[in-house]
């Protein structure tokens, strides 16, 4: 979690920061809403040193969830400039993806801001196709201990923990949607009972 505040402004704005490279969006497939990606080639697409001071420049991607927090919308805020971090980078924002969920469905969409930054990457994902995993498994592990022979390899499989992570919520759908079968079926028994009633009372008539 990082600060952002906009030029001009005192008001500081609380967002979730992430270090990706310029495969993330396609990995994770994430939609980019409005202006570019952050590119490998570019220079100032990579995030400056904790330490750099004299407020470096640097291109960020926020999401729409920090869009609105801002003040903008996906389009607007594209070329609009905040400082950031701890090293306070006078930011440029370059593009604007979608939101990302990565807490569940009880909590709102954080508002999240997206550097490059090579020194700090963490894991690293890669993406599977279908059918292929027992050989991009075996292939990960010929690199990896090609790169880093002295280093253990730790991997999850992501699908695992997203179905961890809405487990609960679809528990919860499941059985929300069996009180509303069940108040629906007594709402049809009253109905039937009101229609009898109405029936009987006209023949007596």
């Amino acid at each position: 979690v990082s600060q952002a505040v906009l030029p001009g402004g005192v008001q500081q704005f609380t967002v979730r920061n992430v270090n990706i490279d310029s495969d993330y969006l396609r990995v994770y497939g994430i939609k980019l809403l409005a202006g570019r990606n952050l590119s490998q080639t570019r220079g100032e697409d990579i995030f400056p040193e904790p330490d750099a001071k004299n407020n470096p420049n640097a291109n960020i991607l926020i999401s729409a969830a920090a869009a609105r927090l801002f003040g903008f919308t996906p389009q607007t805020a594209v070329g609009k400039v905040v400082f950031y971090g701890r090293a306070k980078a006078r930011c440029t924002i370059v593009g604007v993806v979608g939101d990302t969920n990565y807490d569940g469905l009880q909590t709102p969409m954080p508002a999240m801001v997206h550097f490059y930054y090579p020194k700090g990457l963490g894991p690293l994902s890669v993406r599977i196709k279908p059918g292929r995993t027992q050989e991009a498994l075996a292939a990960i592990d010929r690199i990896w201990h090609r790169q880093v022979p002295t280093v253990t390899i730790h991997r999850q499989f992501q699908d695992a923990s997203f179905d961890k992570l809405f487990a609960a919520d679809e528990k919860e759908g499941a059985i929300f949607g069996m009180f509303v079968g069940i108040a629906i079926f007594i709402a049809c028994l009253g109905l039937f009972g009101l229609s009898a009633f109405t029936v009987e009372r006209r023949t007596r008539e």
